[in-house]
């Protein structure tokens, strides 16, 4: 399966594994296409590896992998955002996106999420 760009790891080495997206970059359609995201050690909660930026499509296929991928949001004050969790979403017309489980509240929607600036880079 496809991991931060690489083609390095299989499948079921995502299950357990936690990660979290700090950062998107939303279509025409206002659908994820990119985002920015990084490995978090579950227990600690802190960084287990260099955030990079990856299409959707490698998130989708770590979820189907039995990964959990967070949405880190801003910084409100002093106190950050709790998470909100990703999941897969199901097109009529074969194709997959990205949408947030949990009830929306404010400072916890996809809106809230920073933005990835300029255009895509070119992803190994």
């Amino acid at each position: 399966m496809s991991y931060q760009g690489a083609r390095a790891r299989t499948e079921a080495s995502e299950a357990g594994r936690v990660f979290a997206v700090s950062k998107v970059r939303l279509d025409h359609l206002g659908e994820v296409s990119q985002v920015l995201w990084h490995e978090v050690n579950g227990r600690s909660d802190t960084h287990a590896g260099l955030a990079v930026e990856a299409p959707a499509a490698d998130v989708v296929t770590a979820l189907h992998a039995g990964a959990q991928v967070e949405a880190r949001f801003r910084e409100a004050g002093h106190a950050r955002q709790p998470e909100r969790r990703f999941r897969v979403v199901a097109h009529a017309d074969g194709h997959e996106t990205l949408a947030l489980v949990d009830a929306a509240t404010p400072g916890r929607e996809m809106h809230d999420i920073d933005k990835l600036d300029g255009t895509p880079r070119d992803l190994p």
